[in-house]
C-alpha cells in the first residue's frame, strides 16, 4: 500500500546492506586510486530520501577514514553529491523531496531557495556534472559525478574535494575527467557497459 516506508535511520543501520556493501568493497580501492592521482580527498555517496549518506570516503592522503565517516548526512542542497543525486529524481519525487527540505545557508554562497536549486539540477542534467563552490564550507571545493548499475540507474555519486586553492578554476577541468574515469570504473563494476 506504501503507506510505510523505511527511514533514513534504518537505511543508515543498514549500511551493510548488499548494495551498499559492494559500493564500499568495490569502491574504496577506487576512491584511493583517485585520491593517490588527485591528492584530493575523494567519497561516495548514496541518497536515502532527502539525505546524502557517505558510504566511504578517503582523505586526501589516502588514509581511509570509515570508522568517523560511514554513515555521515550532508545536505542535499549545499554538496555536490548531494544536487548530483537530486539531479537523478524525477520532477514529482524532487517536488516531494524540497517540500520539507531545510535550506540553511552554510556559506554566503550556499544555494538557499528551491527556484535557485532547480536551476541548477537542470544544469547538471545536462553535464551530468555537480559542483560545490564552497557552498558547505567557504575554503572547500567539490566535484561530484554519477555512479551507475547494469539497469542504468544512478546508484552513487563520487566526488572530490580539495581547498579552494588548490581545486581552482585552473585544474577543474582535469579534475572533473579524472573523476569521471574513476567513475566509469565503479560503474563497470556494477555492470554499466559504458
Amino acid at each position: 500500500s506504501k503507506r510505510y516506508l523505511v527511514g533514513s535511520k534504518i537505511f543508515m543501520l543498514a549500511a551493510g546492506a548488499m548494495n551498499e556493501n559492494a559500493l564500499l568493497l568495490e569502491g574504496t580501492p577506487v576512491l584511493a586510486a583517485l585520491s593517490d592521482k588527485t591528492g584530493e580527498a575523494t567519497h561516495l555517496a548514496v541518497r536515502s530520501n532527502a539525505e546524502i549518506v557517505l558510504v566511504a570516503r578517503m582523505a586526501a592522503k589516502g588514509m581511509l577514514q570509515m570508522s568517523e565517516r560511514t554513515g555521515a548526512v550532508r545536505p542535499p542542497h549545499a554538496t555536490a553529491i548531494g544536487k548530483l543525486l537530486l539531479s537523478k529524481c524525477s520532477d514529482a519525487e524532487l517536488d516531494h523531496l524540497m517540500a520539507d527540505m531545510d535550506f540553511r545557508a552554510f556559506t554566503d554562497s550556499t544555494i538557499t531557495t528551491k527556484a535557485k536549486l532547480r536551476r541548477e539540477l537542470a544544469d547538471i542534467r545536462k553535464t551530468d556534472v555537480a559542483h560545490d563552490r564552497c557552498e558547505l564550507d567557504p575554503d572547500v571545493r567539490c566535484i561530484a559525478v554519477p555512479v551507475y548499475d547494469f539497469a542504468g540507474r544512478c546508484v552513487a555519486a563520487m566526488g572530490v574535494s580539495g581547498p579552494v586553492w588548490r581545486m581552482g578554476e585552473d585544474v577543474i577541468a582535469q579534475r572533473t575527467e579524472e573523476l569521471k574515469e574513476a567513475a566509469l570504473t565503479l560503474s563497470k563494476a556494477h555492470g554499466a557497459s559504458s
